[in-house]
């Protein structure tokens, strides 16, 4: 088996789908058949996708949530920290009170306790607390750093949640030490800077319930107005510079010399693909459309199909895809590409441009994925969670 992984919009470096590599070894790789030598290739479109001209200077000028060009407040930035109540969020049930930016509107009664938390559900409190904590810190994590702690996380978790008798303001100290050391490669000395910083919010968040842990959400992360204009932009260049079946624009292009590489590298081994966000919207193309006229791709097939925070039906009913009856409406619905076997759908209802399939295609299977965050992140999130690798192995389990 072969995996092929195309990101969605607002990626800007091609190392950022190389490191996903990790994780993908981790939690993937013990269920599958995966080809040997081993085959996986991200494809890259982040480069030659929107191309802001005035660097977002349309945005408004302010420093509330980080939106426009002017740099963020730190008295606005930190005075509304999150409870740890509510940062809990990201592993225990979602919140009925429903989404809002950054999280749950009702802090959760229970005090923060290391032993209390499902052992299937730690490795995904380590992710958040370091994530946060290096945002609250000053230190926030490079795209790269991103796509590397879900695995240290987890071998973190493995080895040392439950070896010892530390305190537990301790115990965290030195797991977020070694998951540092993981994700930025910098021994102790490297990073005794900003974890000093987090030690006192660490310190105050293990001995009090309700104590703040740091407003590491919306409030210290690039939030709603950026991603929707980044979304807006890599959608519209898409669409504008797409091309044709005879014809294909640069991005389809890449998509199409991904598939190559990977029936060259592995001939006749089946194909597994996973697509973020706007990058469903690149595989629908190609499966539909752009794969017909390669006599190299032609008779390409997916064995499996794993979309997560996409909008292919959305698009779809709007008729945006060339590849489609147009005269399909409802109660009728689409059939799923004829290249594709099977096909599954996550989407967090906190995700407010992932969109459900089944309403619209046959043959596909929708799975609810909470990643725990709220609105600003529920979309980017995804990949950053243990858990969600997790699900994508039981998906592909034989």
């Amino acid at each position: 088996m072969s995996i092929i992984y195309i990101h969605g919009v607002n990626v800007r470096e091609p190392s950022f789908g190389v490191e996903l590599l990790g994780s993908l070894k981790r939690w993937v790789g013990p269920v599958v058949d995966w080809s040997d030598p081993l085959v996986y290739h991200p494809v890259f479109w982040g480069d030659i996708a929107s191309d802001f001209r005035w660097s977002l200077k349309s945005r408004p000028l302010t420093s509330i949530l980080r939106m426009g060009a002017a740099p963020p407040n730190p008295s606005l930035v930190r005075s509304a920290p999150l409870t740890l109540q509510q940062a809990r969020s990201s592993y225990e049930p979602s919140n009925p009170a429903g989404p809002v930016i950054g999280g749950p509107a009702t802090p959760l009664a229970s005090s923060f306790d290391l032993s209390s938390i499902d052992p299937g559900r730690r490795a995904d409190v380590l992710t958040d607390l370091y994530i946060g904590l290096r945002d609250a810190a000053g230190s926030p994590l490079t795209p790269v750093e991103m796509a590397r702690v879900a695995p240290a996380a987890a071998d973190t978790t493995e080895k040392m949640w439950t070896v010892g008798q530390l305190p537990d303001h301790e115990k965290l100290m030195s797991m977020l030490a070694t998951v540092d050391a993981h994700v930025t490669g910098v021994t102790a000395a490297g990073f005794q800077d900003w974890l000093s910083r987090a030690d006192e919010i660490v310190r105050r968040a293990v001995s009090a319930p309700g104590d703040i842990i740091s407003s590491f959400l919306a409030e210290s992360r690039p939030v709603l107005n950026a991603f929707v204009a980044n979304f807006l932009g890599d959608i519209l260049s898409y669409l504008a510079t797409r091309g044709s079946k005879v014809a294909p624009g640069p991005i389809p292009t890449r998509v199409l010399e991904g598939f190559r590489n990977v029936v060259r590298k592995a001939p006749g081994e089946p194909i597994v693909v996973l697509t973020h966000s706007m990058g469903g919207q690149l595989l629908f193309d190609a499966v539909t459309t752009f794969m017909d006229d390669d006599p190299e791709l032609k008779d390409v097939r997916i064995a499996h199909w794993i979309s997560f925070g996409s909008q292919v039906s959305f698009f779809a009913e709007l008729g945006q895809f060339p590849g489609i009856d147009m005269t399909t409406r409802s109660p009728r619905r689409l059939k799923k590409p004829d290249r594709v076997d099977s096909w599954t759908n996550f989407y967090d209802l906190n995700d407010f441009v992932g969109f459900i399939m089944e309403p619209v295609f046959e043959g596909v299977q929708d799975r609810e994925y909470d990643t725990g965050y709220g609105l600003a992140l529920a979309h980017t999130g995804y990949l950053s969670r243990p858990s969600f690798f997790a699900e994508i192995a039981k998906v592909l389990k034989p």
